[in-house]
């Protein structure tokens, strides 16, 4: 490698972390304002805790991403039935209305994914790669909307079908890295066993149902031993609906 090359690389990296470290920042910035005493967020997570809960909606791109051999990580009809089930769990359990930016949920990747983008980490290391090639990747093919995404009121989630996600040596269906970011990770096997729950989880780790919100109850949306739960208590409901993400308009 050359000096030339080497000096890019090096501020590569650099210009990577700087961008990751400001979007983590801005997350929870906009988590902290939402959610305030005093702000409109407040005021629907107690009318949602007592079952006053009017319509709203959020914003969702899913897409898919090619391999190295430029093959579609995943089929359509599959991804299409992940988003179906979420917008069902999302509108009966808070009357959530999920929403498709520009009119389309599905958007198809036109080039193949760097392989770190492909086969992710999660947890400590989903954070840890926000500040390298994947987080790069995610961030710069993340959906943009018009004043949403600046202000980060009401602004779109993204999700990724990716081909793995691993964490402590397994594999997982899909990741989240909460209030830090505004994409989520399925993979393929989030894909499999349909109806499949795993884009309704991650969308609600996302906003606001981290891992200390984790249930155990029967049936539950959260419940990481239940993969077949989808219900949510009035207090999930009350924290997803007062959520920067989820807005009336």
């Amino acid at each position: 490698m050359g000096i030339l090359s080497s000096v890019g690389s090096f501020f590569g990296k650099i210009g990577r972390g700087v961008s990751a470290g400001w979007g983590q920042l801005l997350g929870i910035a906009k988590e902290l304002t939402q959610r305030g005493l005093g702000f409109f967020g407040f005021f629907d997570y107690i009318f949602g805790l007592i079952g006053i809960r009017p319509k709203k909606k959020l914003y969702l791109r899913v897409v898919v991403l090619r391999d190295e051999g430029h093959s579609l990580i995943a089929d359509l009809a599959e991804v299409s039935s992940i988003i179906d089930y979420a917008e069902s769990i999302f509108l009966s359990q808070a009357n959530i209305d999920i929403v498709p930016v520009d009119g389309r949920f599905i958007e198809v990747s036109q080039y193949p994914a760097p392989t770190a983008a492909l086969d992710v980490d999660c947890g400590i290391g989903l954070w840890t790669d926000d500040f390298g090639e994947a987080g790069d990747y995610f961030r710069m093919n993340s959906t943009a909307m018009f004043l949403r995404s600046q202000t980060g009121y009401g602004s779109s989630i993204t999700a990724f079908i990716v081909r793995t996600i691993r964490e402590d040596g397994g594999i997982k269906r899909g990741c989240s890295m909460t209030m830090f970011a505004n994409y989520v990770g399925v993979s393929r096997l989030g894909l499999n066993n349909p109806p499949s729950r795993a884009l309704a989880n991650e969308i609600a780790h996302t906003y606001g149902l981290a891992l200390l919100l984790h249930s155990s109850g029967n049936k539950n949306l959260m419940n990481i031993n239940d993969l077949t739960g989808v219900n949510l208590t009035n207090f999930q409901k009350a924290r997803l609906r007062n959520s920067p993400h989820v807005t009336y308009f």
